[in-house]
């Protein structure tokens, strides 16, 4: 996930909690990036939601290629809301990017 333009990136842990709309549910610890604006997490929890894929794209400072899907609605201190995922094959720990709980 990529910062925003001229913001550096800081990273803190969160206990999130994932689900689709139709009420499947993970609870995640996910890596917090402030400068990004989706949650990156694997190919294998994005099939346990059954979210609906919409597109694809690739981190271009990296060169990985990520789906991208909507329906995930995310929980965190309190507040819920429907999130951006994009998912990414192996990916050992998820990564939230801050500005998304921040749009919610």
């Amino acid at each position: 996930m990529a910062a925003a333009e001229g913001v550096g990136s800081v990273f803190i842990w969160v206990n999130v909690r994932l689900c689709n709309k139709r009420s499947a549910y993970l609870q995640l610890s996910a890596k917090v990036d402030t400068g990004a604006d989706a949650l990156v997490i694997s190919n294998k929890q994005c099939a346990d939601l059954k979210l609906m894929c919409v597109g694809e794209g690739v981190y271009r400072d990296i060169g990985l290629t990520y789906k991208v899907y909507e329906g995930a609605e995310i929980e965190y201190m309190g507040r819920s809301a429907e999130i951006v995922v994009h998912s990414v094959v192996d990916l050992e720990k998820p990564l939230l990017g801050m500005s998304a709980i921040r749009a919610s």
